[in-house]
C-alpha cells in the first residue's frame, strides 16, 4: 500500500498533487496542510474527496477530527500532540479510519491501547517535509517497533521514503509506506506516483 501525503498549503497546488497522484495509481491520500485555515482545507476537500471516492481511493485528513464528517473524509491521522485517539473514536464512531504516529518503542506500547486502525512509524530517515522531526529510526528502529506492534496494528513506514526502500520495509513487516516529498516534489508527480505503485505491487507489501 502506498499512502500519499500532500505537501504544501496552496489550494491549487494540493489539488494538483492529489489529481496527479490518483492518475498515477495511488489509492490512499492523506491531506496534510499544516499551516492552512479550516476554510482552505474545506476548499481542497470539496474537490479531492469526490475525486478520491470516484476512483475508490481512501482519503483522510491530518489532525482535523472536526472536519472529517463535515468534509466527507474517510478518517483522520493523529500526531502525538493532537486529539487523544480515544476521544477521536468517540466523535467519529467505528466506521472512520484513525491513524496514529509512532516514533519510539514507548509510543508503540501506547498505540496498542488505542482504538486505532493503523500507525505511521518513523521517521525512517531525514525528511524536510516534516517539521520538528523525531529521532531517525533507520531499519533497526523500524523493525523493533513493528515487532512490538505485531500484526494486530498495521504499520506504515514514513520519513524520506524512496522507491528503493519499499523492499526493505516489507522485510521488516510493514504493510505499507507513506510518501510525501518523493511524489509531491517530483518533476512529474504522476510518473513518480506510478513508479511507487508499480514497485509496491511487484513486491509482497500487500500480502502481510
Amino acid at each position: 500500500m502506498i499512502q500519499f501525503i500532500t505537501d504544501g498549503n496552496s489550494v491549487e497546488v494540493i489539488i494538483d498533487q492529489a489529481r496527479k497522484a490518483l492518475a498515477g495509481g495511488v489509492r490512499w491520500i492523506q491531506l496534510r496542510m499544516k499551516d492552512a485555515t479550516p476554510d482552505e482545507i474545506k476548499s481542497v476537500a470539496s474537490v479531492i474527496v469526490p475525486m478520491c471516492h470516484e476512483t475508490e481511493a481512501t482519503v483522510i485528513v491530518d489532525d482535523h477530527v472536526e472536519l472529517v464528517e463535515a468534509c466527507g473524509f474517510d478518517g483522520v491521522h493523529l500526531g502525538k500532540c493532537d486529539m487523544d485517539p480515544r476521544k477521536a473514536r468517540e466523535i467519529l464512531g467505528s466506521d472512520r479510519i484513525i491513524g496514529f504516529t509512532v516514533n519510539s518503542a514507548d509510543d508503540a506500547m501506547l498505540a496498542k491501547t488505542y482504538p486505532i486502525d493503523y500507525v505511521g512509524v518513523g521517521p525512517f530517515r531525514f525528511t524536510s517535509t516534516k517539521k520538528k522531526l523525531a529521532e531517525i529510526l533507520g531499519i533497526e528502529g523500524i523493525s523493533e517497533i513493528i515487532k512490538i506492534l505485531g500484526r494486530e496494528i498495521p504499520s506504515v513506514v514514513i520519513g524520506g521514503i524512496t522507491v528503493e526502500d519499499i523492499a526493505v520495509v516489507k522485510s521488516a513487516g510493514a504493510c505499507g509506506v507513506a510518501v510525501s516529498g518523493a511524489i509531491a516534489h517530483a518533476g512529474d508527480v504522476q510518473s513518480a506516483a506510478d513508479t511507487f505503485v508499480k514497485t509496491d505491487i511487484e513486491g509482497t507489501i500487500l500480502d502481510n
